[in-house]
């Protein structure tokens, strides 16, 4: 690899100029493309896939991916974590409820102590929409609406929480499915009808290649002073500078964008969003997971990291303290981003 711009990054083949503007800021200028070798890639059958491409671009950071990858649905099987199907034993239901309470509300002595092990930051992402610091504050009776919504876990944990208007669609469910509180959809947010307080869409942003178009059918979904959470993991973050093809969250091909902060917040704009927030918040997965990958093991089979080898391969404690960093500094590899429509 010829000295560069990107050879700071590992585990990466530079491609050379390449044509076409950044799906996040529209850039065309000075934009790159790099090689991403599949060995470096989790939980994609590499006898099929071997090269991903990436354009990287030069004004925010942002990576498209470049080849397509075949069929979609192949990527989405019974391994893949979103859908895992295990049903939580009532001592894990215990445990994973009180990681929850804290993480919603900030309450709990050993909630605490369980979240700082075993985060929970898709649930902290609305603790400050429930604490009323992003618009009107958040009632257990919200209408919420989970985008890219796996088998429904999520929901299902909020409605544990006494959450009672709990809606998730996602293309790749089997069937429709209602179960309490909790109303499970197959299908895109085009099929559902109505519109929310609050829609969320986390880590399956990412996953979609017209990232223009879904944001602007989320913003529809949202009611008179509803809040959309996009959260999503980031190209141009130190997971990526420091671990390159292995960073585990590069996640090719499944991952079309892994947007920029800067690319993030100018795609909300041009479809008329006003970016009201953005929380950084990285766990320690950002380090262990990738140095598992780098070991040649995967972490994106739904084994808790811990059956990985890695606490001993990297140290747990080191990878959450270089995460609360790269948090503080907003380098982190994962965001929550709060939009409102434009008035």
């Amino acid at each position: 690899m010829t000295a560069n711009v990107f050879a700071a990054v590992p585990y990466v083949i530079d491609d050379g100029p390449v044509e076409g503007r950044c799906h996040a800021c529209r850039n065309e200028q000075g934009n790159r493309a790099v090689l991403v070798d599949a060995t470096g890639v989790a939980g994609v059958d590499n006898s099929v896939i071997k090269t991903f491409r990436y354009r990287v671009c030069a004004e925010c950071g942002s990576m498209d991916l470049l080849l397509d990858p075949g069929d979609e649905a192949a990527l989405y099987g019974d391994g893949y974590y979103s859908f895992e199907g295990k049903t939580p034993s009532s001592v894990e239901r215990r445990i994973i409820g009180l990681r929850n309470r804290f993480e919603l509300a900030g309450r709990g002595i050993l909630g605490r102590a369980i979240s700082l092990v075993w985060p929970g930051p898709h649930h902290r992402s609305i603790r400050r929409l429930i604490d009323g610091k992003i618009g009107r504050p958040l009632q257990k009776s919200a209408r919420i609406l989970d985008v890219g919504c796996g088998a429904g876990k999520w929901l299902k944990e909020l409605s544990d929480q006494s959450f009672t208007n709990l809606t998730g669609v996602d293309p790749f469910l089997p069937a429709n499915a209602t179960s309490g509180s909790v109303r499970l959809i197959k299908g895109d947010v085009q099929d559902i009808d109505g519109r929310f307080d609050l829609v969320t869409i986390h880590h399956a942003f990412e996953h979609i290649p017209d990232g223009e178009t879904a944001l602007t059918a989320l913003k529809d979904k949202l009611d008179d002073n509803g809040v959309l959470i996009v959260r999503i993991p980031l190209g141009a973050s130190y997971g990526w500078r420091k671990y390159g093809g292995y960073w585990v969250q590069l996640d090719a091909p499944r991952h079309a964008h892994l947007y920029s902060p800067a690319g993030m917040k100018a795609l909300a704009d041009r479809v008329g969003l006003e970016t009201r927030d953005v929380a950084f918040d990285s766990t320690s997965f950002m380090v262990t997971g990738s140095e598992a990958t780098l070991a040649g093991m995967r972490p994106h089979t739904g084994q808790p990291i811990a059956s990985l080898g890695t606490q001993s391969v990297f140290g747990w404690s080191r990878s959450r303290r270089i995460a609360t960093l790269t948090n503080r500094l907003g380098s982190a590899d994962q965001a929550a981003f709060y939009f409102t429509a434009k008035t």
